[in-house]
């Protein structure tokens, strides 16, 4: 006290650290309350701050939730910045009671001293998740960086290193099977006898029934069913449906069908066979090219099965529409059935071995194994599977193509501009919505847009000419040569894609940078 009975100035700053110590304190521990929300969300993830978010060739992990990784990973650096501004703060306050020089005000200040020591020890204490930043974290780079420390040059011989054996050949294998394939149905007449022997599904040889539906199973095996309540949760989902929708249902079908009256004029048959090709939408292959090109599976299989839905109901109206109505052509009767079995033959058979072969094989070894030990041989036979059917395709085909090399030749050209049209016009859409939405948009996201867009189920499509038309019908023709092009020209843009992928600059990444936060979180850190 002074001489006057006042309180000394030094009591009152003392006073006032005092009680600013104690509000810190408290702020302290709200902010190890929400540091621990988001890092359970890396230990429900099994990541921490610094595990990477990318395969061996260096592509976004579909096992993981990367966006909510992210975010959490972003909100744990901020927090932890602010934490560390308050323990600076809280080290001046101590300071001041110590400046005094008076042992009961450096006790008073001291006990917010002591809860700092025992909260960092907690800290300490936390789930890796939350705390393991690692001697070794990169640096970040700015936000208009296109180039860091961990990026390569990316090259086509490197690219095609990275991958698979059977990935990385996978165009040799194609041109075996194609070359084995009309071979086959050149040479030897009585290979149509021989599949029809097999018996016919919906106008399509058995045979090719049982190769479609093994090269689907391996694929909708990978899917991470347990994850549709959290995907069909997201608006982030939701809103890739909705863009999917508009690309597949509106622009697709509509530029197929421009495409084929600019090329065809003179041939109105084969015309019509394109058309079919358009308005049936991928609910198969696509998963191949998707799983090939490191997209979103899970996400991919689920706009899968909404156009599986739609295509029951819309595909018959669409192709009169557009066939009898706009093309003004009148020998064209579809009904909803045909059109449902092939959905459900096609999908729904693979699918539901897929969900039954995933359950048992993770419910009999673990997760861990599943994913490590049973997926990489068990998802080649998709591979395999997928060189059968081109096999069997041409081999059925091949006479025929042969004998019709002109217009054949004709109808690769709508074809090939389709193809490469809503590839590249969705993949380059996507990117420069990544560069605004970066949470909504990113590389695998633009995989399975691009990928959805420009397949087209040439199974229906076939399986409809067949039964509408006949057999031996320019349209069933016209429509078989779907798959001679798709199967190519798709596999050389699933190449485009991954080297893209490294290549181009996603939101303010590149694809294989695990690099997480902001400048500002840098600086503060």
């Amino acid at each position: 006290m002074s001489a006057m009975g006042q309180p000394h100035p030094a009591d009152s700053q003392v006073e006032k650290a005092r009680a600013r110590a104690l509000e810190l304190g408290q702020k302290r521990k709200l902010l190890d309350r929400e540091i621990q929300t988001h890092a359970d969300v890396l230990k429900r993830e099994g990541v921490t701050l610094t595990s990477p978010l990318t395969d061996a060739q260096g592509f976004p992990l579909n096992s993981v939730d990367i966006p909510s990784i992210r975010a959490a990973r972003s909100k744990i650096i901020a927090l932890q910045n602010d934490r560390k501004d308050i323990d600076a703060e809280l080290a001046s306050l101590v300071d001041v009671a110590l400046a005094r020089g008076d042992s009961g005000s450096s006790e008073i200040d001291m006990q917010p001293l002591r809860l700092s020591t025992s909260q960092d020890q907690d800290q300490k204490s936390m789930p890796p998740s939350a705390t393991e930043t690692g001697p070794a974290t990169p640096p970040l780079p700015s936000v208009e960086s296109k180039q860091t420390d961990g990026d390569v040059v990316v090259t086509p011989k490197a690219l095609l290193s990275s991958l698979s054996f059977l990935d990385r050949f996978l165009p040799v294998w194609i041109f075996l099977a194609v070359v084995i394939g009309v071979v086959i149905g050149y040479f030897a007449p009585g290979v149509h006898d021989a599949f029809a022997t097999g018996g016919e599904v919906q106008g399509v040889a058995a045979p090719l029934v049982v190769g479609l539906i093994i090269m689907m199973w391996p694929i909708l095996t990978k899917v991470q069913y347990e994850r549709g309540r959290e995907l069909v949760q997201s608006r982030r989902v939701w809103t890739q449906i909705g863009v999917s929708l508009l690309l597949n249902w509106i622009a697709g079908p509509f530029i197929m069908l421009g495409l084929a009256w600019a090329t065809l004029p003179d041939l109105p048959t084969y015309r019509i066979g394109i058309i079919l090709v358009g308005v049936a939408r991928c609910i198969a292959m696509v998963n191949i090219w998707v799983s090939l090109a490191k997209g979103d599976c899970d996400v991919c299989a689920l706009v899968v099965i909404v156009n599986s839905i739609l295509q029951i109901v819309l595909f018959s109206p669409y192709s009169i529409f557009l066939i009898n109505v706009i093309s003004d052509a009148d020998n064209l009767n579809l009904d909803y059935s045909h059109t449902a079995i092939a959905v459900a033959l096609y999908l729904g058979v693979p699918l539901a071995a897929g969900v039954v072969t995933r359950f048992s094989v993770i419910f009999l070894m673990g997760k861990q194994r599943f994913q490590n030990i049973f997926l990489p041989y068990f998802g080649a036979l998709s591979l395999v599977a997928l060189l059968y059917v081109v096999i069997v395709i041409f081999a059925l085909q091949a006479r025929r193509v042969l004998d019709n090399i002109g217009p054949v030749f004709r109808c690769f050209v709508p074809l090939v501009l389709y193809f490469t049209i809503m590839w590249v016009g969705t993949f380059v859409l996507c990117w420069r919505l990544s560069r605004k939405y970066s949470r909504t948009f990113d590389y695998q996201m633009t995989v399975v847009q691009a990928f959805t867009a420009g397949s087209n189920n040439f199974e229906l499509a076939i399986a409809i000419a067949v039964s509408a038309y006949g057999a031996g019908s320019d349209q069933a023709l016209a429509a078989t040569i779907g798959p001679f092009v798709e199967i190519p020209v798709l596999l050389a843009l699933t190449y485009v894609s991954l080297w893209l992928g490294k290549k181009w600059t996603w939101g303010s990444k590149k694809v294989g940078d695990d690099l997480e936060g902001s400048v500002a979180a840098k600086e503060k850190a």
